[in-house]
């Protein structure tokens, strides 16, 4: 193969495309309200539940607090898994917490549309 010549001049224009079709304009952002059951003024609750995690001597658990719905769809399923999940509660030793002894912790998943986030 021999050398490369010039460059020749630029092409015409081609023709227009079809327009796309329209991207969801929905927008926001979802964050977890842990020990609380309600959402701020301007969001909207998805779901409210209870804190649960894997007790603190399991191996293999989440490390991660997790917020499940107070009616799972699922809630009957058993498994014989090693690393069950258990409901966090409050303890309260020498505090005035507002929350009762071993009460169980709430949590509610809020949704603003007025904010997103990035990643």
């Amino acid at each position: 193969i021999g050398d490369r010549g010039a460059t020749g001049p630029q092409g015409l224009r081609g023709p227009v495309g079809l327009k796309g079709v329209k991207g969801d304009t929905n927008s926001g952002s979802t964050y977890i309200r842990w020990g609380r059951d309600d959402c701020p003024s301007g969001a909207v609750s998805l779901y409210s539940g209870r804190v649960a995690g894997t007790k603190y001597d399991v191996r293999g658990g989440t490390s991660d607090y997790l917020c499940l719905p107070d009616n799972p769809r699922y809630g009957s399923t058993y498994t014989d898994a090693t690393s069950p999940l258990y409901g966090v509660e409050y303890e309260r030793w020498l505090t005035s917490s507002p929350r009762a002894h071993y009460d169980n912790m709430p949590c509610v998943v809020c949704y603003l549309a007025t904010r997103s986030a990035m990643f």
